[in-house]
């Protein structure tokens, strides 16, 4: 009988919410469809893909849009089938065998689950009250000397970010300790604290983008890397060939073009975040906080997280529940009041 590897019986697989529910918080997906124009605009370039051709498996013209929304050099930029991929050709391009991955807890599962598929030390420093400490992270890398330190900003799952100048004095230090620092910016449309304009001032830092949230375009399954040109080129030897889908490639490269539609929808998912926290936060008690939040989710501290998930999801709404805290996503005005009114009633 094929015998399992050590490292392979003690995976916990990612499993998100699956089953039908009326509204659905739980995933931090964007709750705006694109407009008939931009549709439109989106099945006519999606009909010019030649099926029985190979996707540009540089991903050229997209990579190029990219660039063009971000205001870097296309070289600068790579691309990947989801920014959980690009996790995993980092670590490929990036770690030798006994080198350390430092991360934080709470934080993205997946950068310690690649590093484990990777056989790589992960080393973690567990935040206070779900808050990063910047002295604490420098204090870590430099004792530790991590090859990566990998966080998401704001962080995802708790809402909290590490502002710009935070961000560079973290890479500064770590560049002494030769660590390379990878900023996720998943949700940082919704925040104003990118450091994508400063990555040519470091030889250590790395910022990696989507186009799940923001752009509103979770099903296309299409990351980013931004990088120095020598990081970047390595990164294009490491990754799978064609691994963005012609589809994908051609329909995010007509939204990244519209430049005004994103920061037109990304104000409204910040404005529904805003009317959302402050909804709950009129609900607030002892046993039920409601904390800042820098992204399009509203993160809640409750004793009873567990119970309120559960009754929620009787009534099909679903939302996602951490060991002490429930994460809920920003949804239409309606979705909203929605979830709202139901919380009401089970803490009543």
């Amino acid at each position: 009988m094929f015998k399992l590897s050590k490292k392979s019986e003690s995976f916990t697989p990612y499993e998100p919410l699956s089953g039908n529910f009326k509204i659905r918080l739980d995933a931090n997906e964007s709750f705006i469809v694109p407009s008939k124009r931009l549709e439109g605009k989106i099945l006519r370039a999606v009909k010019e893909v030649s099926l029985n051709r190979y996707p540009d498996p540089m991903a050229t013209e997209l990579c190029r849009s990219f660039a063009a929304a971000y205001g870097v050099d296309e070289g600068e930029v790579a691309a990947s089938n989801g920014s959980d991929e690009m996790i995993s050709v980092l670590y490929n391009a990036f770690m030798d065998e006994g080198d350390k991955i430092m991360v934080t807890e709470p934080d993205f599962s997946m950068y310690r689950f690649y590093a484990s598929l990777g056989g790589f030390e992960v080393i973690s420093l567990k935040k206070k009250e779900l808050k990063p400490s910047v002295k604490a992270i420098i204090k870590m890398i430099t004792e530790e000397k991590p090859r990566i330190f990998i966080f998401s900003n704001p962080c995802n799952p708790t809402g909290y970010g590490i502002k710009r100048d935070d961000v560079l004095k973290i890479a500064r230090a770590a560049g002494k300790a030769g660590t390379l620092v990878v900023a996720d910016e998943a949700y940082m449309e919704f925040w104003n604290q990118s450091v994508i304009p400063y990555i040519n001032d470091f030889d250590n830092l790395l910022v990696m983008k989507t186009c799940s949230k923001a752009l509103g375009s979770a099903s296309l399954r299409v990351g980013f890397s931004v990088a120095p040109k020598r990081l970047t080129d390595v990164i294009k030897t490491v990754k799978p060939p064609y691994n963005v889908n012609s589809f994908s490639q051609v329909a995010a490269k007509v939204i990244l073009d519209e430049k005004d539609y994103v920061k037109r929808v990304s104000r409204q998912i910040v404005l529904r975040k805003k009317e959302l926290y402050r909804g709950l936060k009129a609900l607030e008690r002892e046993d039920f906080k409601v904390l800042p939040s820098s992204s399009n989710f509203v993160v809640v501290l409750s004793d009873r997280a567990n119970d309120i998930f559960k009754a929620l999801i009787e009534r099909g709404i679903a939302i996602r529940c951490f060991n002490g805290f429930l994460r809920i996503t920003a949804g239409s005005k309606s979705e909203n009041a929605e979830v709202i009114s139901a919380i009401a009633d089970i803490l009543s």
